[in-house]
């Protein structure tokens, strides 16, 4: 006498049950043709409930939300670089004053207070910090620069920052605008030849 499991068969009546050599190789390939869309068709309906759930504008807006933060990072990671390439082998300072050799008549800061900069060796560029009274000083700032020849490239703003790049034939402005924890609002000039 064979023991039973819990399926009621003895385990030689289930291997004999479940031997592949039982079914025709076509009626397996069938079955498994079968299982696979019935996972699909889970899947499928998973994902409908799931996206039905959400509004085609909550969708729009999750996917246009990630586009511009991924915008905006990819921007500021181009400022961080060109400051940092800038700033290698030079000392940056906070003594309120602007870098030695700074082009003052060819690159027009907008109004706030400088707070300090640096200067890169042999006149390869310049870092200018300014305090401003708020975000929206950055369009006084980027209106100065475009009254003065330069052409604005990729500018973008929001509630806490902004962005822009101003270029004329002779230098590059990187201009950014951010918001401090504290929430002072700075201003970072980036300025190489070009």
């Amino acid at each position: 006498m064979h023991a039973r499991g819990l399926t009621g068969f003895t385990q030689k009546q289930w291997l004999a049950w479940t031997s592949p050599s039982r079914f025709p190789k076509e009626s397996v390939v069938r079955r498994g043709r079968l299982l696979n869309l019935a996972l699909v068709g889970a899947t499928s309906v998973s994902l409908t409930v799931g996206l039905t759930a959400c509004s085609a504008q909550s969708l729009t807006e999750n996917i246009v939300g990630a586009a511009v933060e991924e915008g905006k990072k990819a921007l500021s990671d181009t400022a961080e670089n060109l400051i940092e390439d800038l700033a290698a082998g030079t000392s940056i300072s906070t003594d309120g004053e602007l870098p030695a050799g700074f082009p003052v008549d060819d690159v027009p800061l907008g109004e706030g207070t400088v707070l300090g900069g640096g200067a890169g060796p042999n006149s390869s560029g310049w870092i200018v910090n300014v305090s401003l009274p708020s975000v929206e000083s950055f369009e006084a700032a980027s209106t100065t620069l475009t009254d003065a020849g330069y052409t604005a490239a990729g500018v973008s703003s929001d509630s806490t920052s902004a962005f822009g790049t101003f270029t004329n034939s002779t230098y590059r402005v990187v201009l950014t605008v951010t918001t401090g924890g504290d929430g002072a609002v700075t201003a970072n000039y980036v300025v190489v030849p070009v």
